[in-house]
């Protein structure tokens, strides 16, 4: 797990909603309780028969046993629990249980997996931590009848697929509440889909340029130009790796078609296309050619 991308992002999040709005915030305020001493876990993994999945270890110990994630949070593990030895988990695709709700068969349709999260109206995400689809979390609808299924491949990659989920939804809300209808505000509202969340990431450039493009969709905002295409200029120059470049050049494109020169815009994004590797900067891209056309 990248533990300081997660400390930044939770620090953004606090930062940025301050009212808990986020679903499950009011309840985990961003925080994590205590960290759990390396000698508690190994001593539930003796009593349960195996390893906790290293990245779920990594949380518990480094970040803390239970506190800001998915849903409501992510549980911590509870040390006075009467722990007893997992089962294999039976399942490596999606279970629909049985309609005569078996208690046997619901029981040993659990084996092997530990609670770490609760979504409400009787809903939980349960990683795996025994079995063949050990590490994976798995998400839990059989309260109303419903499957039992793959969630994610591993907890780190369900807890930052939340992470980055959640400042995408926090700072799109905060950019809509700062755009408004009154003079010098003239940005078009289709184009702020378009412009990506400054996500927190490891290394120098990457940090800096999504600091100046924060600078710079606030310039965009209040019609300063000018200043943002300084901004801008200072970002492209950074030198930072390519899927960042992406966000400069969408930022680039949306101040020239501030500016006027629609086509200059649509030529820059039409170019940066065939070279964008990221999912989900491509669909940006093809959205905004779409809104530019």
């Amino acid at each position: 797990m990248h533990l300081d991308v997660i400390r930044r992002g939770l620090d953004a999040l606090r930062a940025y909603d301050p009212e808990f709005a986020l679903f499950g915030a009011r309840t985990h305020r961003y925080r994590f309780g205590p960290p759990i001493e390396e000698a508690a876990l190994v001593t539930i993994e003796a009593r349960i028969g195996t390893r906790l999945p290293d990245d779920y270890r990594t949380f518990l110990s480094r970040l803390g046993n239970g506190g800001a994630g998915p849903y409501y949070g992510v549980h911590g593990v509870r040390q006075d629990a009467a722990w007893e030895r997992f089962g294999p988990f039976p399942f490596t695709r999606a279970w629909e249980p049985p309609e005569d709700d078996d208690d046997e068969v619901m029981a040993a349709a659990f084996e092997g997996l530990l609670a770490v999260a609760e979504h409400g109206c009787g809903y939980r995400s349960h990683l795996v931590v025994a079995g063949r689809a050990a590490g994976q979390v798995w998400g839990d609808w059989t309260v109303v009848g419903e499957v039992l299924a793959p969630e994610a491949e591993s907890f780190g990659a369900w807890y930052h697929d939340w992470l980055a989920a959640s400042l995408r939804e926090v700072l799109g809300n905060r950019i809509e509440s700062a755009v408004h209808d009154g003079p010098g505000w003239s940005v078009d509202r289709r184009l702020l889909d378009h412009l990506p969340p400054p996500l927190p990431v490891d290394g120098d450039a990457p940090v800096r340029v999504l600091r100046l493009l924060k600078r710079a969709y606030r310039a965009l905002y209040e019609r300063r130009h000018d200043e943002a295409r300084d901004l801008i200029a200072q970002a492209r120059a950074t030198g930072a790796p390519d899927g960042y470049q992406v966000r400069v050049t969408i930022a680039e494109a949306v101040l020239l078609r501030e500016e006027g020169q629609g086509a200059d815009a649509l030529a820059l994004v039409n170019d940066a296309i065939p070279r964008c590797g990221r999912p989900d900067d491509l669909a940006r891209l093809h959205g905004l050619r779409a809104t530019l056309s």
